[in-house]
């Protein structure tokens, strides 16, 4: 269950339409397209969100405006994580999955991304699932689940909630300066 909609049930079309509008991914490896710019790499998924981030604002509060025009070769692993996570962020989603998104990072560059991770679920609202080997990020996280094998996992809280857990998919960043409802649910058959 998921934002009160068992994704469990729903047909292909629903699940792949729930995907496209409340979910972003991050990737240990930034699959960023080589012939698009930094700021083309983000505006790529714009167009799947009827309420999209502004771009342009966006680039700023990554740190990333000036290399708006760079190619992602050009720019450093830091700027390229931070464009993949911009590049998710865009539509605007309510849950951001991230595959190891500080594991092709130096330590350094790491707790950079760490902390736009935090940054991001402050200012955009939205949830943040991440999937890592490093135990040291488990401090920053609501909640961890640790998994020993796929059958196997436990769950615990931190001391640092960022967010009620009851908020997951509920706020969203609002680019008109007003709120948002929640998003109606996927239709759940």
């Amino acid at each position: 269950m998921v934002d009160g909609c068992d994704l469990t049930v729903l047909k292909p079309a629903d699940l792949g339409e729930y995907r496209r509008r409340e979910l972003g991914f991050v990737f240990q490896f930034y699959n960023l397209v080589p012939d698009l710019t930094i700021k083309e790499n983000i505006e790529v998924t714009a167009h799947l969100s009827k309420n999209p981030l502004n771009v342009d604002d966006l680039l700023r509060s990554l740190g990333l405006y000036e290399h708006r025009n760079k190619f992602p070769r050009q720019v450093s692993g830091g700027q390229q994580q931070r464009c993949a996570i911009g590049r998710a962020l865009v539509k605007n989603p309510g849950l951001l999955l991230c595959d190891e998104p500080t594991g092709a990072l130096d330590y350094k560059t790491s707790k950079e991304i760490l902390q736009l991770m935090e940054d991001v679920n402050r200012t955009y609202g939205c949830t943040i699932i991440i999937v890592t080997h490093n135990a040291a990020i488990a401090r920053m996280a609501t909640a961890c689940c640790a998994c020993a094998t796929a059958a196997s996992s436990r769950m615990s809280s931190t001391s640092r909630p960022l967010r009620p857990p009851s908020s997951i998919g509920r706020r969203r960043h609002d680019t008109s300066r007003k709120a948002i409802p929640a998003r109606a649910a996927p239709q759940c058959r």
